[in-house]
């Protein structure tokens, strides 16, 4: 602890130091056990134990957060913490100028010692695209050329075309015919249930014929017993009495 250069001491004691590492906890979500995680990782880099370099990996690993998030926490606390001690921190980790910018820049590439390795058989040459076709021109329509008249030439007239009566169609023989072609697959026995089945009344024409045949024995039963019931007899009219002969009354006067 007394190796520790002076800044690095005040920062381990500092209640800033401890203040900017549960803030930023708490902006990332982290439960109240991870917070002691965070800390353990800003101190160890404080004190040596670990390197800087390894600040993001042992974050997401430690506190199981994804390398963004991982990320982003190590900026937050590089900018508020580290950057005070950024002098101090380099010379207990041995990092040199060099070295930071041998991790930040990429290795180069030289084109002409790649071009050397590579023999000339390997060069291909890359192929020429071919010539676009040329395009067709449109045909153009040309007149017919109209024959010369040779002196004394006689052309033949065309005859008129004779237009006659139109030619008779006959309908019947053109209407495509109902009847169905014999089926020859057919067996002999399918051939006579077909002509049993067509033979055979319809259900239709079975039940019309049930019905009239029950009205015809309905109005017979009726008419019979129409002619069973006697009409009443009318009672005769009175017979008048027998006519008496008129006799003259003998002593009847004589007006």
């Amino acid at each position: 602890m007394k190796t520790l250069p002076e800044d690095l001491r005040e920062a381990f004691f500092s209640e800033e130091v401890t203040n900017v590492i549960i803030k930023t906890a708490k902006n990332y979500g982290l439960h109240v056990d991870q917070y002691g995680i965070l800390g353990g990782e800003v101190y160890g880099i404080i004190f040596g134990l670990s390197h800087p370099k390894d600040f993001i990996i042992n974050l997401t690993n430690r506190l199981g957060v994804e390398k963004e998030i991982a990320k982003k926490i190590a900026e937050d606390i590089n900018l508020q913490i580290f950057q005070k001690i950024r002098l101090s921190l380099k010379k207990i980790h041995n990092i040199t100028d060099e070295a930071q910018k041998a991790l930040a820049k990429p290795p180069e590439i030289h084109e002409n010692k790649v071009a050397q390795h590579i023999k000339p058989d390997e060069i291909k040459m890359a192929p020429k695209p071919l010539p676009a076709p040329p395009k067709k021109e449109e045909a153009t329509q040309r007149e017919p050329r109209v024959k010369e008249l040779k002196p004394l030439e006689i052309r033949p007239v065309p005859q008129p075309i004779k237009i006659g009566p139109e030619p008779k169609i006959n309908y019947e023989s053109s209407a495509p015919s109902t009847q169905k072609e014999p089926n020859m697959n057919k067996t002999g026995e399918e051939e006579t249930k077909e002509k049993i089945f067509n033979v055979m009344p319809k259900i239709t024409d079975m039940e019309t014929i049930r019905q009239q045949t029950e009205k015809k024995e309905a109005i017979k039963k009726a008419e019979e017993k129409r002619r069973e019931v006697k009409m009443p007899t009318l009672p005769k009219p009175p017979t008048p009495p027998a006519s008496v002969p008129h006799k003259e009354d003998p002593y009847r006067e004589e007006f």
